[in-house]
């Protein structure tokens, strides 16, 4: 009796149950794997905050949550120039802020001024850069704002000018460095360019999309109510959204069959393969482009010298990985960028596979043969019984293919990231999902001047090759100026990937209107909930 009061009281703790009601179907719960960092569209970087903030913020462009093809957003129309280097933006006159105020091309200047402004220090401003001069404005080099190519042809005609024709720059708009943010209600609360300013808190944030904020309780719920003001208003069926932190996925995993969230935002191992083996209705495993890695600190000793990075990478077996945690059909990761993106066909056959032989030999020749002498390394990871199950296998593959020890260091998700923002690890669990379809996205982040390169890592070759890559319209030749400085990159080894996402969790039959896609656009207007009764769910897991 005690141990079932036991779980009850964890439900009721972790998905809020104090305040549920099952007969509510306007209200849809979804687990998330921890609270935001932060509801500023403009200083986060993580897929927990862009799934909350896909029912917050619209940018210019959606994309078809079936086809990824781009649909009009704020913008109900688009021109681009023959040289494709000129974009014209036709804003929806009925586009609103949640306060009512109107939303102007002003308003994308503004915002894109303040993500890209040094004094903000936005470490996803680089995302802006194939706008004309919107690197140098970023970087200090530019002063002078009205340089950059973005301009207010009228009060809601917006004309953006590209350094060069970039394939995937609409596809760019649906990310949420992209998103327009209330200047004049950030300057209520602050100053503009203050990081983590009052703005967000709950009664003081405005935005702009399907719903708005009602209440941020830290440890239990970020809820979201319908935005009476969103220009697409009469097509929203769900009243409420309620986003759980739920960082114990057993947990999670009850809740679920209680009844008490629609969507889960992972599924225990213990339990997949079971779900998978019955066919459950209930479970979903969806194709994703992300792939998980670890990141490798290169100016700590002894991860300094390529050798004992190549090594690391080498001494780890991908697929044990894969099957016997993840459990659901994930692919070993080789490379960096897999075979499901857009514009590099051909071109994503391993750069690296387990070799044991060659890390001993790697190791020794830095200086460590055997493993004798080297230095215990600490490898962080956010607080996830998944993570800790890789970091526990990755543990003893290496102290059992290279004699080294690793101690394993676990941090909620704020001070993790702060952790890696602050460079202050050896090895960092990371992960990192697509923000366009190309393989540009998964390479950017490791050029010298990216605010999102954590590991000390520079290159200028590999700098190079993506500076010519953005110039080259020939889509054959740029694959091949990528895969070169992928190439470089699996070599130097500042990360080791170690497998393609794919991602599975629950959702009830109740939820309609939910689309999977590997972008994991999530049109949550669009989604209702059928059936007004208690959701029953198989037994399955623990």
């Amino acid at each position: 009796m005690f141990h079932r009061l036991l779980i009850v009281l964890l439900i009721c703790i972790f998905a809020g149950c104090s305040d549920y009601s099952n007969t509510d179907k306007k209200m849809l719960r979804i687990a998330v794997e921890a609270d935001p960092k932060s509801l500023d569209p403009q200083i986060v970087s993580g897929l927990v905050e862009s799934n909350i903030l896909q029912s917050l913020f619209e940018g210019l462009v959606n994309l078809d949550p079936v086809t990824l093809e781009p649909i009009p957003g704020v913008a109900e129309r688009w021109d681009i120039s023959p040289d494709r280097r000129t974009y014209t933006f036709y804003l929806d006159k009925n586009a609103r802020w949640s306060d009512g105020v109107a939303i102007t091309s002003a308003d994308f200047v503004n915002s894109w001024e303040r993500i890209l402004n040094p004094l903000f220090a936005a470490e996803y401003a680089f995302l802006l850069y194939p706008i004309k001069n919107a690197k140098g404005y970023n970087l200090g080099s530019l002063k002078d704002f009205s340089q950059v190519g973005i301009r207010i042809k009228d009060t809601h005609t917006l004309e953006v000018e590209l350094d060069n024709p970039t394939p995937y720059f609409l596809t760019l708009q649906v990310n949420f460095a992209y998103y327009p943010v209330p200047k004049h209600v950030i300057e209520k609360h602050g100053n503009l360019y203050e990081q983590n300013s009052r703005w967000t808190r709950t009664g003081n944030l405005v935005s702009n999309g399907a719903y708005k904020l009602n209440e941020w309780k830290l440890g239990q719920y970020v809820s979201v109510k319908r935005n009476t003001h969103f220009r697409d208003n009469a097509h929203t069926s769900l009243e409420t959204i309620r986003f759980y932190p739920i960082k114990n996925q057993e947990t999670e995993e009850r809740a679920f069959r209680a009844g008490q969230i629609h969507i889960t935002a992972n599924v225990p191992f213990t339990s997949i393969a079971e779900r998978i083996s019955k066919k459950d209705p209930t479970l979903k495993i969806d194709p994703d482009l992300g792939v998980y890695y670890f990141m490798l600190n290169v100016a700590k000793p002894p991860l300094n010298d390529p050798r004992v990075r190549q090594a690391l990478s080498l001494a780890l077996n991908r697929k044990q990985i894969a099957d016997a945690i993840r459990q659901r059909g994930e692919l070993p990761a080789g490379s960096l960028i897999s075979a499901d993106v857009a514009n590099y066909a051909n071109l994503s056959a391993p750069l690296i596979n387990e070799d044991i032989n060659t890390a001993r030999k790697l190791l020794a020749e830095a200086g460590y043969p055997e493993g004798k002498g080297f230095p215990a390394v600490e490898l962080l990871y956010n607080t996830s019984d998944q993570h800790k199950q890789i970091a526990v296998s990755v543990q003893a593959m290496w102290k059992r293919h290279l004699n080294i020890d690793t101690l394993l260091l676990n941090q909620t998700w704020k001070v993790y990231l702060e952790s890696r923002n602050q460079k202050n690890y050896q090895i960092a669990r990371a992960g990192w999902f697509a923000d366009y379809n190309d393989p540009m996205t998964f390479l950017e982040i490791w050029k010298s001047d990216s605010g999102m390169n954590q590991s000390h890592w520079k290159s200028i070759p590999f700098d190079q090759l993506l500076d010519k890559a953005a110039k080259e319209p020939d889509v054959a030749i740029r694959a091949q100026l990528l895969r070169s400085a992928e190439t470089i990159l699996i070599n130097e080894t500042p990360l080791i990937p170690v497998f393609f996402y794919r991602r599975a969790y629950l959702i009830s039959p109740n939820v309609t209107g939910w689309s999977s896609n590997v972008m994991n656009v999530r049109p949550y207007q669009r989604i209702q909930l059928i059936n007004t009764q208690p959701d029953t769910h198989p037994k399955s897991g623990k």
